[in-house]
């Protein structure tokens, strides 16, 4: 009986312990959309969608008012020239995002950290997952107390090859 209250009693402290944490914490959930760039020209193509938009959203953490820590995942699909069909790109990334000054609704920021791409076409090529070191740089719009948008660009490279690069404008709430 004495167990069973204590389990009780601790399982009740953990959780209000996890709402509270939880509101202290500073999460933000955003939707996302990205523009791939002229990949035509490259010939180490991030994507060989002939109109490379995606979808998506991302989850960020808030590590210090001006550190961040932000998890995103995209995808895109559209027609393809070389090889020829339909491809659907699937992509996730994890970065730092650094606020270094905060001006009037205006929140400039530096991004860097990994991207994740795995892609299927129609023709049977598909490629098992490639990885990217992505940076760049933004800001975000302060429309409200929770509400923000953000505009950024970044590039992308394996280290040796430059890949491509994309822009991308978000829409979020802070939690």
């Amino acid at each position: 009986m004495f167990a069973k209250r204590f389990a009780l009693i601790a399982a009740m402290v953990f959780i209000f312990a996890g709402l509270s944490h939880a509101q202290n914490s500073r999460w933000s959930l955003a939707l996302k959309s990205s523009y791939f760039g002229d990949q035509s020209r490259n010939a180490h193509q991030l994507t060989a969608i002939n109109k490379p938009i995606s979808l998506g959203f991302q989850l960020q953490f808030y590590l210090r008012p001006d550190l961040a820590l932000r998890y995103s995942a995209e995808s895109l699909s559209g027609k393809t020239q070389t090889p020829p069909g339909n491809e659907l790109n699937v992509q996730s990334s994890v970065a730092f995002v650094a606020y270094p000054i905060e001006f009037w609704m205006l929140r400039p920021y530096l991004i860097q950290g990994l991207l994740w791409k795995r892609h299927n076409n129609s023709s049977g090529t598909a490629s098992n997952g490639n990885v990217y070191y992505e940076i760049g740089f933004g800001t975000e719009f302060v429309l409200s107390r929770k509400l923000f948008s953000s505009l950024a660009a970044k590039m992308y490279t394996d280290g040796r090859i430059y890949h491509g690069w994309s822009t991308s404008l978000s829409f979020g709430y802070r939690l």
